[in-house]
């Protein structure tokens, strides 16, 4: 409940010989991976709020995982392998940041978790009608996911897992429904953890906006760090997302811990208490009947702390994981760096974070192999540098027995998260006449120690144009120069041309190539050059011709490939250049008159 002053390719041969090596110290890795989670280590489910800036603190000494700002930070600090969630902010119908800014920040936050506003169930913070937010949501969804579909959205945190609360968000989800006839496409749900009074005119978080009540839970003050309280909380939400079909979902905390001053009674010791006992809770609570599956069914997935730096809330003096002024570990901050230390574990996890993708040189004659370069960017998001791996190409899926089309090493490993990704390339020749799918999968030897692997492998199609577009391009003579010609004597020039073709549908049968001195409609034709699979089976395609006879002077010379009648772009099927046979002149020794 942030407050309103926040109102609130390696030699031929190679995988001959390191294939082999890899499969054998693969083996030796199996038998010793941890079994499949949702994060790798427990520690990196722990996060906090961050009111000022990260940088400004050592939070490698915290031993968390991942934090919040209440905002979208174009270039996020993530120091210490920390991952930053951004949040939008809701008001009615519309949030910010959006438009070109918005779209800026998802360009530079690819693969983030976006929270959609902050406590909208709370008159105090977002406070939006249920309507409203599901119009605000929708929105702000879409936008984000057409420009980043790797993104992960999560609904606003609501401020607590009361019965009040999951009427207001049931009013969302019946909103959504009725307006855009399905349910909400939450990836990711969310929700707080305070214990906070619900009565109009009374401390606390009062009534949701758009709910019919004048009052809901009516805890005190000495509840605000009943560990009981905030179990029910989680539990009864959990039951909400079972009861909507949403149980394989993950649920986040963005926002809980002591709102409560020292003079209330709440000091370091029982805020220490309350915060070793909310991480063990959270950290156990499991249930097959309500769990996310994926999760070993626990029921909470991240839980974030308020806060980093914050010390005041409200006018009153709260206690922070750092004291501002020393920038040192408060005893609450040394109870967080305790129970991250203690609850870590050491991975690494590979994945596929960019492509694959492909360029193309697609065969001039029909039935002959294009030309591809194939790319992967493979990033590693654990918090464990890894050794050397492989990154295997290959048509179809891994599943399949079939040859690869080829591997690429990366030899030196990568380090952990938010390093720079390896970017892997192989080319490849291949006959396409219909759309092939192609797979890029990140160590296919299992040589990395990884908490889970699925996402090691994506795929992409690659699919020829469906038209013929024949181009010529890089006219010229050999030499480029063309050195002094006598002026009596005439010379053999070399042309030559380069043949592509734009489109995915090659020739078939012979290509004519003609060359011109002047326009082909008005010019002298030189002669052409018969091209077809046999004499020009490879990439790249060139034309060459012998222009015999050539005196000294200056020529304008046209390349030309008379169009097919379905062939996309004319345009390109003619190109000139300036042909200049310099004369050698013969200067006679001066004669002196008598």
């Amino acid at each position: 409940m942030r407050a309103k002053q926040r109102r609130l390719r390696w030699p031929a041969g190679f995988w001959n010989i390191a294939g082999p090596i890899f499969i054998v110290l693969a083996m030796t890795h199996q038998g010793s991976l941890p079994p499949p989670s949702y994060i790798g280590s427990d520690n990196e489910r722990a996060g906090f709020g961050v009111t000022t800036q990260i940088s400004d603190f050592d939070v490698s000494l915290l031993n968390g995982g991942w934090f919040v700002r209440w905002d979208v930070q174009p270039a996020p600090a993530e120091p210490a392998g920390y991952i930053y969630m951004p949040m939008l902010r809701v008001t009615g119908s519309t949030f910010i940041p959006s438009g070109v800014e918005l779209a800026a920040g998802v360009a530079n936050n690819l693969g983030r978790t976006w929270i959609i506003g902050n406590e909208a169930d709370n008159i105090w913070q977002d406070n939006v009608l249920p309507q409203d937010y599901a119009v605000a949501y929708h929105d702000a969804y879409f936008f984000i996911k057409q420009r980043d579909p790797t993104a992960q959205i999560a609904i606003n945190g609501v401020t607590q897992g009361t019965p009040l609360r999951l009427q207001w968000l049931d009013l969302v989800w019946n909103s959504y429904r009725a307006r855009y006839g399905s349910d909400m496409p939450v990836d990711v749900w969310n929700m707080h953890t305070f214990v906070l009074r619900e009565q109009i005119n009374s401390w606390g978080a009062s009534i949701p906006p758009g709910v019919n009540a004048t009052q809901g839970m009516l805890w005190e003050i000495d509840d605000h760090d009943r560990v009981d309280l905030v179990q029910e909380q989680v539990i009864r939400f959990r039951r909400w997302m079972k009861d909507h079909g949403q149980q394989n979902k993950p649920l986040i905390n963005t926002e809980y811990g002591i709102l409560m001053p020292i003079n209330f009674g709440f000091d370091y010791a029982r805020v220490t208490r309350f915060l070793n006992g909310t991480f063990d809770l959270f950290n156990s609570l499991r249930d097959p009947t309500l769990g996310m599956p994926e999760d070993d069914y626990r029921l909470l997935q991240r839980w974030c702390w308020f806060s980093l730096d914050s010390e005041q809330f409200e006018g009153q003096y709260v206690r922070s994981l750092f004291n501002h002024s020393t920038r040192q570990l408060t005893p609450i901050g040394q109870a967080f760096a305790a129970w991250g230390h203690n609850h870590r574990t050491w991975y690494s996890d590979l994945q596929i974070s960019a492509g694959p993708t492909y360029s193309a040189t697609w065969a001039v004659f029909a039935e002959q192999p294009s030309r591809f370069t194939l790319n992967a960017a493979v990033s590693n998001t654990g918090n464990l540098a890894t050794g050397p791996f492989a990154v295997r190409f290959g048509l179809g899926s891994p599943d399949q027995v079939a040859p690869p089309i080829g591997e690429a090493a990366l030899s030196a490993g990568l380090p952990a998260r938010h390093s720079p990704p390896g970017n892997m390339q192989v080319a490849w020749e291949q006959v396409v006449s219909q759309t092939l799918t192609v797979f890029a999968q990140a160590d296919p030897y299992d040589m990395v120690r990884e908490f889970h692997e699925n996402d090691n492998t994506k795929t992409m199609t690659v699919t020829p144009p469906v038209v013929l577009d024949l181009k010529l391009s890089d006219l010229h003579t050999t030499p480029r120069s063309w050195p002094l010609v006598p002026p009596t004597v005439t010379v053999t020039v070399p042309l030559s041309v380069d043949i592509s073709n734009i489109g995915g549908r090659g020739v078939s049968g012979d290509l004519e190539v003609q060359f011109w001195q002047g326009r082909p409609d008005i010019g002298t034709h030189l002669g052409s050059v018969i091209l077809n699979a046999q004499n020009a089976a490879s990439l790249p395609v060139v034309a060459n011709f012998a222009w015999p006879n050539v005196a000294p002077g200056v020529y304008r010379i046209y390349a030309y490939i008379p169009p097919a009648p379905d062939d996309a772009d004319v345009d390109n099927n003619q190109i000139f250049i300036q042909v200049s046979v310099p004369v050698a002149r013969t200067f006679l020794p001066a004669i002196r008159r008598r």
